[in-house]
Order: C-alpha cells, then sequence, then structure tokens
C-alpha cells in the first residue's frame, strides 16, 4: 500500500487564508485559490500518472509546494509534471468559456486561471515554465545549463517587472504584481 503524503499548512498561511475568508463578504477572493488548486491538482494528477511518489504537499501563501524525490522520468515526463498545472488552468477556462449565460464569477474565476497558467509557463526558476526550461537545457546542453536559466530568468523577469511598472504607472493597476516580482527575484537571485 503506497503511503500518502503528508499535507503541511503552516500557521502563517491558515491566518492568511482565514483573514481573506472574514474580510471578503463576496468571496471573489477565494477563486483565485480554487484556480491555484486546480492548477496543482494537474500537477499531481500526471505525477500518479506517471507513478511519482509524492512525499509532502505544503500549502502557502502563494500556492503550493509539492515535494518528490528528484524526478527520475525522462524529458518528456519531466515537462508533463511541470505544465499538468497550466494545462489544467486552461482547461479549466475553456469549460467555463463554454457554459452559456455564465456568471461573472465562472468567468472571474476563468480569468484567474488563465493568469495563473500564463504566469507558471513563464521561464523564470522557480516557476514551472523555468522547470521546463531547465528539464530542457539539461538535456540540451548540460555545461551550460545554470549560465542559460540564470540569463532567462533575469531577462523573463525583468520584462514582467517592466510589465507590472507600466500597469502600475500607466494604467493604474495595484501592487499585486509588483509584489509578485520582488518575491520571485528574493526567491530566484537572493534564496
Amino acid at each position: 500500500m503506497k503511503k500518502r503524503p503528508r499535507i503541511i499548512i503552516r500557521p502563517i498561511t491558515a491566518i492568511f487564508a482565514g483573514l481573506l475568508i472574514l474580510l471578503d463578504g463576496s468571496m471573489l477572493a477565494l477563486l483565485p485559490l480554487l484556480a491555484a488548486l486546480c492548477h496543482e491538482l494537474g500537477h499531481l494528477a500526471v505525477m500518479l500518472a506517471l507513478g511519482v511518489p509524492v512525499r509532502e504537499i505544503e500549502l502557502t501563501l502563494f500556492g503550493a509546494e509539492i515535494r518528490t524525490p528528484p524526478l527520475t522520468t525522462r524529458t518528456a515526463g519531466t515537462v508533463a509534471v511541470y505544465a499538468a498545472g497550466a494545462a489544467a488552468n486552461l482547461l479549466s477556462a475553456a469549460v467555463i468559456f463554454l457554459i452559456p449565460n455564465r456568471s461573472f464569477e465562472a468567468e472571474f474565476f476563468a480569468v484567474c486561471s488563465i493568469s495563473l497558467a500564463a504566469l507558471n509557463l513563464l521561464p523564470i526558476r522557480s516557476l514551472d515554465g523555468g522547470c521546463i526550461l531547465e528539464a530542457v537545457v539539461t538535456r540540451l546542453a548540460p555545461p551550460h545549463m545554470s549560465a542559460i536559466l540564470d540569463v532567462v530568468s533575469f531577462v523573463s523577469l525583468f520584462l514582467l517587472w517592466l510589465t507590472a511598472v507600466y500597469l502600475l504607472l500607466i494604467c493604474g493597476g495595484n501592487l499585486s504584481l509588483m509584489l509578485f516580482c520582488m518575491y520571485l527575484f528574493v526567491t530566484v537571485f537572493l534564496g
């Protein structure tokens, strides 16, 4: 019998989720969390299909971290595992858009799902797109893997940051994309 993965929820995550539920009377703030859950279930489904054992699942403020032993699948299997989250998001959004007379909440969930898929596929270390790039570069150019990943991650993160600045200053957007860029910079280059 297979051992079930350990599920970890840190107190700060539980407090944040509780505050989100208490402070958001419309419950719209839960829809991005539902999109993140859909994303992680996509990863888990492909891992199960490929026989990848899952040790731990930690729920965090920015989604979930699925911990496994190092992937021993071929490059295609590794790419499939990392691409599955975005695929699940895009599939759920497509299903929503097929529904006639859908509600605002359903459309908001679909937009959150598409946004999450797009952000996660960026070729930045620690995101799914960066892990996909790492698997491909490791196969094609192993000696240069780290340098290629650093350059591509930096350029991609810089372009995302420019987008965040544009949205913040020109379009009157909010700070969330800027904060996400700072979080990524710290985890990728300083962490």
